[in-house]
C-alpha cells in the first residue's frame, strides 16, 4: 500500500545521497521507494510501472512539491524492507517495487530496483539499490 505518512528505514554500511529533481504535484514521504525517471532523470514515487527508471532509492525527508518542482535528498545503499515471505534463497536475486512502500521478489512490468544481498527470514529484506537493472537486460 503506498506511504501516506513518513515511515522510518535502516541502512546497512555505507549508503550515498543523490540530489534529484522530483515531479511536480505529488507529495514524497520520508522513507519511500523513488525511481528516477530514465527519460528525464526525475524522481516519481515507485510503482509497478514498465520504464520507470532501473535506478532507485528511498527519499530522506518528507517533500510537498504541490504546485513547484523541487530536489529531494535520495539514499542509494543496503537498505531493509519488509516482506514476510523472506527467504535465505532469495540472496543474489534481484527485489521489485510494486509502490513506494511494498517490495516484491517479482515484477509484472517495473524494473528490478536492486540485488537482495541479505535477509531476516519470515521478516524482510536487505536490498543493495546500487544494483538496479533495467528488465530487459535480464533477458
Amino acid at each position: 500500500m503506498a506511504l501516506s505518512a513518513d515511515r522510518p528505514y535502516r541502512v546497512q554500511g555505507t549508503s550515498r545521497m543523490l540530489r534529484v529533481k522530483m515531479t511536480t504535484n505529488d507529495i514524497y514521504y520520508k522513507g519511500a521507494i523513488i525511481n528516477i525517471t530514465a527519460a528525464g532523470g526525475l524522481g516519481i514515487v515507485a510503482s509497478d510501472t514498465a520504464a520507470q527508471g532501473s535506478m532507485s532509492g528511498v527519499i530522506t525527508k518528507q517533500l510537498d512539491n504541490t504546485g513547484k518542482t523541487e530536489y529531494a535528498e535520495i539514499e542509494q545503499g543496503v537498505i531493509f524492507f519488509p516482506l514476510a515471505t523472506a527467504a535465505q534463497a532469495d540472496v543474489g536475486d534481484y527485489a521489485y517495487a510494486t509502490d513506494d512502500s511494498t517490495v516484491a521478489k517479482t515484477g509484472v512490468n517495473s524494473d528490478p530496483i536492486g540485488r537482495i544481498v541479505d535477509v531476516e527470514v519470515g521478516v524482510g529484506l536487505w536490498i543493495d539499490f546500487l544494483t538496479g537493472i533495467t528488465k530487459t537486460a535480464l533477458a
